[in-house]
C-alpha cells in the first residue's frame, strides 16, 4: 500500500495523458546535462529502493524463486504505471519499469545473502 500510495494515491490528475516509452531518455539527459539531471538520479534511485522491498518480502511470504518474483515484481510495476496512464496521474514510463523491477532484483538478492548466512549459521 505504501508503495501505490506514493506512485499513484498522492498525485494529481494531469492533463492529458502522459507517457515516455523510449528506454534512453533520461540517461541522455544526465550525461548531457549533469547539473540539471539531479531530480532525476533521484528518482531512478526511488525506483529502485521502493521495490526492493518487493524482491525481499515475496520470498519469504509466497516461498517464490527467482523467476517469478522477478515476475510478480514486474506486473506490480506495470499496474501501478498503467494506473498512471488511465488515470492521467504522473508520467507512464516503461523506464520506470525497468528501475522498478532492478529494485525487486537488489532485494531477492539481499534475500538470498540473508538464507545462505542464516542457513551456514544454523549448521555451525
Amino acid at each position: 500500500f505504501f508503495v501505490l500510495s506514493i506512485t499513484v494515491l498522492s498525485r494529481s490528475v494531469q492533463d492529458g495523458i502522459n507517457y515516455e516509452l523510449s528506454l534512453l531518455w533520461k540517461i541522455k539527459i544526465i550525461i548531457s546535462k549533469p547539473l540539471v539531471s539531479d531530480g532525476m538520479w533521484a528518482e531512478v534511485l526511488l525506483n529502485i529502493v521502493l521495490f526492493i522491498p518487493f524482491g525481499l518480502l515475496l520470498p519469504i511470504v509466497g516461498k517464490s524463486e527467482l523467476k517469478s518474483t522477478v515476475i510478480i515484481g514486474f506486473l506490480i510495476s506495470c499496474f501501478i504505471e498503467l494506473l498512471e496512464l488511465v488515470f492521467h496521474l504522473g508520467k507512464c514510463e516503461i523506464l520506470d519499469i525497468i528501475h522498478n523491477t532492478i529494485g525487486v532484483l537488489f532485494g531477492y538478492f539481499f534475500f538470498y545473502v540473508w538464507k545462505v548466512l542464516t542457513s551456514k549459521l544454523i549448521k555451525t
